[in-house]
């Protein structure tokens, strides 16, 4: 099975607003996190996501093509077998199962968040201030 990395509404911030608002029900909810979707989405398909240089084994934007959303389940991710390893970083191994150094990981991923947080807090906001619930 191939890992993934998915993004879930379930950060401190947001968690108890985000389940508030989703008990509601409300298409206009569901519509604040689905353009949050899109922006991730259009984001990673930019200047967000990695791209690697091509070799023999390996063909280079790999990892931005793995990009997916999927606006029914609210979700947003990669499933590139490899995205967590150039998110957070991993172990340099020889074969014999030294290890001989660690590579950084690249926080593509907390980087598009971070980029979109502000946006999405705007559009919660605008949601509550409209239907009288803020």
């Amino acid at each position: 099975m191939a890992s993934s990395i998915k993004l879930v509404p379930d950060e401190d911030s947001f968690r108890e607003v985000a389940e508030k608002l989703e008990s509601l029900c409300d298409p206009d909810y569901k519509d604040c996190v689905d353009l949050t979707l899109k922006d991730l989405y259009n984001n990673a398909k930019g200047k967000y996501t990695p791209v690697g240089k091509s070799t023999a084994t390996h063909k280079g934007g790999q990892l931005k093509r793995s990009a997916t959303m999927d606006t029914e389940n609210h979700t947003f991710g990669y499933t590139a077998e490899y995205a967590p390893h150039v998110e957070f970083g991993h172990r340099i191994c020889r074969p014999a199962g030294h290890q001989v150094g660690y590579v950084e990981g690249q926080n593509y991923l907390q980087r598009n968040i971070e980029a979109v947080r502000p946006e999405f807090k705007k559009r919660i906001i605008k949601y509550l201030q409209e239907y009288g619930k803020l």
